[in-house]
């Protein structure tokens, strides 16, 4: 590669580093997560295309890399088709591929198949089916047969069908119960529900999706108090940005087994690097953990009058 566009593609590898380190994130991380090997990751982060599954991979890699951290992933993806483009390389190397690798699948690239040299595979005449397509027909059709059959049984047990209730009283069905004086008691009047027992209220919590990276809560109450804990385990450290009613107040690394509180009269956002090592609550109320193990997660809390 020409040395312009490699610098190009090592600038595009250590934006991707920059922003897994302010997450956080380990490469074990990131590999965990997306199923890509350390050393592709590694690969990337370096700026480095020449890895043995080839460019088209190397792409596959890169986008879903920086769909992982909360990125554009379609856009990294054209930037490194620039650069391999000005390299002269790409058309070669991609067409070469049968297509991108997948998070759990092989990352060995499979070529397309080929006939050996010289060999010529027999071509059906125009208007002339194989004989193996034929046999697949009347098989294809007994099995629809079959499904229709039993779709039919099924639905007769069940009273699904107009003109078949299940309350007959035949086989498999509910008998109808007995007309009064032969046996049945008088029908009752429904006893009045239990009151409910007086106390406390529970919480009126409603959450939104507001777009890909942020999530929202309306909490009716007339303030705020947000309560952040990390997991005390190994790998609990979580960047965590805070906002009350508009003003940053926080914005550090909370160690494992940490706990910070915040509070508001109107709104509390938060920004968490790490949202699965992380357990909310508000108000009191325990909302469990923040998010999936993914990228950054934005959360909106706010006050929705008295509760």
């Amino acid at each position: 590669m020409d040395e312009e566009p490699r610098e190009k593609l090592k600038a595009l590898g250590r934006e991707l580093r920059s922003k897994r380190e302010e997450l956080g994130l380990s490469l074990e991380d990131v590999a965990q997560a997306t199923k890509i090997r350390r050393l592709y990751i590694e690969a990337v982060e370096a700026g480095d295309d020449s890895i043995p599954v080839g460019k088209a991979y190397f792409r596959a890699f890169i986008k879903s890399y920086a769909g992982f951290l909360g990125l554009d992933p379609m856009e990294y993806s054209r930037r490194y088709a620039r650069i391999a483009l000005e390299e002269g390389g790409e058309s070669q190397e991609w067409t070469r591929s049968s297509g991108p690798a997948r998070p759990g699948q092989p990352e060995t690239p499979r070529d397309e198949e080929r006939l050996p040299e010289g060999s010529h595979e027999a071509q059906p005449e125009p208007g002339r089916v194989r004989l193996g397509s034929k046999k697949k027909i009347p098989i294809l059709l007994l099995c629809a047969a079959l499904l229709v059959a039993a779709a039919m049984v099924v639905g007769r047990n069940s009273g699904l069908f107009v003109g078949t209730p299940a309350s007959r009283s035949e086989r498999g069905g509910v008998s109808p119960s007995p007309p009064p004086g032969e046996g049945a008691s008088p029908p009752t009047a429904p006893s009045a529900a239990p009151a409910e027992p007086e106390g406390e209220l529970e919480l009126e919590i409603t959450k939104e999706k507001i777009d890909r990276e942020t999530i929202g809560f309306a909490v009716k109450a007339d303030s705020l108090m947000v309560v952040v804990k990390t997991l005390p385990v190994d790998d609990g450290r979580c960047w965590v940005r805070a906002a009350c009613d508009g003003r940053v107040v926080f914005e550090a690394t909370l160690e494992p087994g940490s706990e910070k509180k915040f509070e508001a009269s109107q709104e509390i956002s938060l920004r968490l690097g790490k949202p699965w090592v992380v357990n909310l609550s508000v108000n009191g109320k325990d909302l469990g953990q923040a998010g999936p193990f993914g990228p950054v997660l934005n959360i909106v809390f706010k006050a929705k009058g008295p509760s």
